[in-house]
C-alpha cells in the first residue's frame, strides 16, 4: 500500500512516478502495491447504488455499471471514472504475481458497502448500508488475497485499525520497520 501510494498518484488515479522506477523493489521486496479491487472483486459485482421510488426500485448500478451512474446523474466529466480506477488497479480475482504478498487488513469496522436513493428527491442524502471492512474497503474486497497462493501470500487481519490509521498504529509501523530492517 505505502509503495503504491508514493509512487502511482493512487488517491487521484494518474501515475506520477513511471513504474519503471519502482520495478525492482517489487522484485526484490514483497510487494506493498495496494490492490485497488476491481468490478469483478471477489467474483462479483455488488449492487453499488439503488435508486427508489415509493419503496420500489427503479434502478440499480453495479460496480461495473458506475459509468452509466455518472451520465444519468448528469456527471458526464467523471463517467471515465471506472476506467481510470482499473488503469491504477490490479485485478484482484487473480493471484497477482510472482512476488510475496503481504496482504494486512481489517475486516471489523463498519464500512459503507451501498447507497440507497429516493428519486423524489435525489439531491436529498442516500440512505447508507453498512457492513464490515475497515472503514473503507469492504470485507469482500479485501479477504480475496485468502484465494491466492499460500506460499507467496501472507495475509493477516488486524482489530480496530481503521484505513487511515495504518500508519499510525505502532503494530503496522513495528512490522514495516522489521520487514525492511530483516
Amino acid at each position: 500500500m505505502i509503495m503504491h501510494t508514493l509512487t502511482s498518484g493512487q488517491d487521484m488515479y494518474v501515475p506520477w512516478v513511471e513504474p519503471i522506477a519502482y520495478a525492482n523493489a517489487f522484485q526484490a521486496w514483497p510487494s506493498f502495491s495496494m490492490l485497488m479491487p476491481r468490478s469483478e472483486y471477489n467474483g462479483s459485482d455488488p449492487v453499488y447504488v439503488t435508486v427508489e421510488e415509493d419503496d420500489t426500485v427503479t434502478a440499480s448500478f453495479t460496480w461495473s455499471q458506475a459509468s452509466e451512474l455518472l451520465e444519468a446523474s448528469g456527471r458526464n466529466d467523471a463517467a471515465d471514472m471506472v476506467t481510470l480506477m482499473n488503469a491504477a488497479g490490479y485485478d484482484t480475482t487473480v493471484d497477482p504475481m510472482v512476488n510475496n504478498m503481504m496482504c494486512w487488513y481489517t475486516s471489523d469496522i463498519s464500512t459503507e458497502e451501498s447507497y440507497v436513493f429516493n428519486t423524489s428527491d435525489l439531491r436529498n442524502e442516500p440512505e447508507i448500508l453498512y457492513g464490515f471492512g475497515d472503514g473503507v474497503g469492504t470485507v469482500a474486497t479485501l479477504d480475496v488475497c485468502k484465494s491466492w497462493d499460500p506460499s507467496r501470500t501472507t495475509v493477516q487481519e488486524f482489530s480496530n485499525i481503521s484505513h487511515s490509521a495504518y500508519m499510525t498504529d505502532e503494530t503496522i509501523v513495528g512490522m514495516l520497520v522489521d520487514l525492511f530492517t530483516s
